[in-house]
């Protein structure tokens, strides 16, 4: 959140950035997003991997065969709404379009990044570590914000916010779950 704050704070006073940010955290992302166990950004990493295994399979087969998870890298591009992440001039664009859209133009972003990348995504073959860097490069040598942005909204297909809401609501109730037994596990072990 530091990174967004510090960027809303180079364009706008302390309390219209504090309201700004309020705004995104309470309006535009999921619920749970910075809460500590962040189920909301975890499920917005699941629906990621989702979407990419529909959209583009080769390069989901292909990370799946190098044991990468892609949530390792991607994890950052959503938590900081790709600030650091892209050149300040692609954030700011796709800032435009998280205030217009709403938290789906995260996720055509993404999968701009892999559409405008996948034949190089695919021809990395190793263990998964260098497939893990070239991915984590990605946004940052995106210089052409526009064809990022054309691609992102013109060529990724359909992609609802109800769809992404959906998959959400499915993931995000899996997660509740899954803690849910954790913290049980871990007291029936403390009391043992």
């Amino acid at each position: 959140m530091n990174f967004i704050a510090a960027t809303l704070l180079l364009f706008m006073s302390e309390e219209e950035s504090f309201w700004m940010l309020s705004t995104i955290i309470e309006d535009i992302l999921p619920p749970d997003y910075y809460t500590d166990n962040m189920i909301g950004s975890q499920a917005d990493q699941f629906v990621f991997r989702y979407l990419i295994s529909k959209k583009f399979p080769k390069v989901e087969a292909h990370m799946t065969k190098s044991s990468l998870d892609s949530s390792l890298v991607t994890r950052s591009w959503f938590l900081c709404l790709y600030v650091d992440i892209t050149p300040i001039e692609t954030t700011l664009r796709i800032w435009d379009l998280l205030f217009i859209e709403g938290s789906k133009i995260l996720f055509r972003i993404g999968l701009a990044f892999i559409k405008l990348n996948q034949t190089h995504i695919i021809s990395i073959e190793d263990d998964g570590i260098s497939l893990f860097q070239a991915i984590k490069e990605i946004p940052k040598s995106t210089y052409n914000r526009d064809q990022l942005i054309k691609v992102a909204c013109d060529r990724i297909g359909s992609l609802s916010q109800k769809t992404i809401e959906k998959r959400r609501r499915i993931l995000t109730a899996q997660l509740l779950e899954e803690n849910q037994q954790r913290s049980q596990r871990k007291a029936a072990r403390q009391k043992a």
